[in-house]
């Protein structure tokens, strides 16, 4: 099987023609730094990480299997804590109380469970050590049910500050919840139906 890498570089341009953007818009960055920062820097690894594994996993060569174990652990750990740290710098831009540790019990769950068990249940990944092929765990789920979860808080949250983020806003977040919840029931039904 060959892996596609190239749209994660696109991916990576983007994201730093965003970055550029917000050094032009240094108010945003000076009130919401740290969630800008960690979601921003979250983004970039997930990407990497992504493009190089796709790059080793092209090899087909088994030598790069502990790398390919590696970047899939960091990739994996990054989705995890990707919504995570969105969801509070949206929270923080509609002015919300964002609940830290309420919010952070399922990305600590299932770390723990890619971190400590994954070698032995293949919960989340699995990489074939004779010809370097990805397989897919279970727990790929579980990632994308973080996304949906997110989407539900921000969808709740949206409509209770509708006052404060305008028609526009609203309707921008609800178009884009529910353009990422169709991407992850299409993944769903091409990966577990079709």
């Amino acid at each position: 099987m060959y892996y596609e890498y190239q749209y994660e570089f696109s991916a990576l341009l983007v994201l730093s023609l965003a970055v550029v953007c917000l050094f032009y818009k240094p108010s945003i960055y000076k009130k919401y730094g740290r969630s800008v920062s960690n979601a921003i820097f979250l983004c970039y690894i997930f990407s990497l990480t992504d493009a190089f594994t796709a790059m080793l996993f092209n090899t087909h060569n088994p030598k790069y299997y502990s790398l390919s174990y590696l970047l899939m652990s960091i990739y994996f750990l990054s989705a995890i804590w990707l919504p995570y740290f969105l969801g509070k710098f949206i929270f923080e831009i509609c002015e919300a109380k964002f609940n830290n540790i309420f919010y952070a019990i399922p990305n600590i769950v299932l770390s723990v469970i890619l971190l400590g068990f994954n070698n032995f249940t293949h919960l989340f990944f699995d990489i074939d050590k004779s010809n370097l092929e990805y397989v897919s765990g279970v727990f790929f789920l579980a990632i994308d049910l973080m996304f949906v979860l997110l989407y539900i808080g921000v969808g709740l949250n949206a409509k209770s500050n509708y006052v404060f983020l305008g028609k526009v806003r609203v309707r921008t977040l609800i178009g884009l919840m529910v353009f990422d919840i169709t991407v992850i029931l299409y993944q769903f039904i091409n990966r577990y139906i079709l």
